[in-house]
């Protein structure tokens, strides 16, 4: 995927400090667009197991902003700026699929995946790790999974999977409000798969 970064100087002369409507401003913004990698193996030991490992690699919009202000009295201060969305964190994850009944006419096979988020090198919308009363709480890594079945029979499949994700977020207390929360869920589907002319074939599914 895609990882941008811009940088945006804005230049600006105030003419008059009580009429901010006689502002005197002139920007200059680059984009910057980066590669943020993911790679995938899969690897099949025998006909019926199936192993996997990803790597997927921070991603975010980060915006750096420069101000610089000239009054007329001659007198000239800068500062900047810097605020992150989107944050990604590196995760790693690896899963694995078994059929545990396989046949001409069908196929049940169970999975499972887990996933490792870094999420104790979060960055927050101001580019600075979460701090409470001037004490860093650090967001901690997380590991997530989930498991789920597949069943195949002629041009038809199903699925089925539950998984969890924990939040990375401390406990809140106070002024601080980076709030989240552990989340479940349940994800369920089929399709099928039929010839339209020759060797090419169509599926169509639904899931949810």
């Amino acid at each position: 995927t895609l990882n941008l970064r811009n940088a945006a100087t804005a230049g600006t002369y105030v003419r008059d400090a009580d009429d901010y409507n006689q502002l005197l401003m002139t920007t200059k913004v680059d984009v910057h667009a980066s590669v943020s990698p993911h790679v995938g193996v899969r690897y099949a030991p025998t006909d019926w197991l199936a192993l996997t490992g990803t790597v997927h690699s921070k991603q975010a919009l980060v915006i750096e902003t420069d101000f610089k202000a000239l009054l007329p009295s001659g007198l000239e201060s800068a500062t900047s700026r810097r605020s992150v969305h989107d944050f990604v964190p590196w995760t790693f994850g690896l899963g694995a699929s078994a059929d545990v009944s396989k046949s001409e006419s069908h196929r049940f096979t169970f999975v499972a995946q887990g996933a490792y988020a870094l999420w104790s090198f979060y960055e927050d919308r101001h580019g600075e790790s979460p701090a409470t009363y001037g004490h860093f709480l650090k967001w901690t890594n997380t590991l997530s999974g989930s498991v789920g079945a597949r069943y195949e029979t002629g041009g038809f499949r199903t699925m089925l999977d539950v998984g969890y994700v924990p939040t990375p977020v401390p406990p809140q207390t106070g002024r601080s409000n980076y709030v989240d929360n552990d989340r479940a869920s349940v994800a369920a589907g089929f399709d099928y798969t039929f010839p339209v002319s020759g060797n090419v074939r169509l599926r169509a599914g639904l899931s949810g």
